[in-house]
């Protein structure tokens, strides 16, 4: 479930498209992998919700994983 919302805007378009899709997972606002994850991105606090291809840029909605 989640409560914070996130854009992140990527340039230039082309090094970008096609890199991302939804349900990508994220570490933002200081977050790092812990050495203890048995796979990747497990305690990401982050996940894709959109991916807007704008005329220059793709726009990425991230909502933030709470935790239970």
């Amino acid at each position: 479930t989640t409560s914070k919302d996130q854009r992140i805007i990527l340039t230039p378009y082309i090094l970008w498209d096609g890199k991302f899709k939804e349900g990508d997972l994220f570490y933002l606002d200081g977050e790092r992998p812990s050495d203890n994850e048995s796979v990747c991105g497990e305690s990401a606090n982050y996940r894709v919700d959109a991916v807007g291809r704008q005329n220059e840029a793709i726009e990425l909605s991230v909502k933030k994983i709470i935790s239970k």
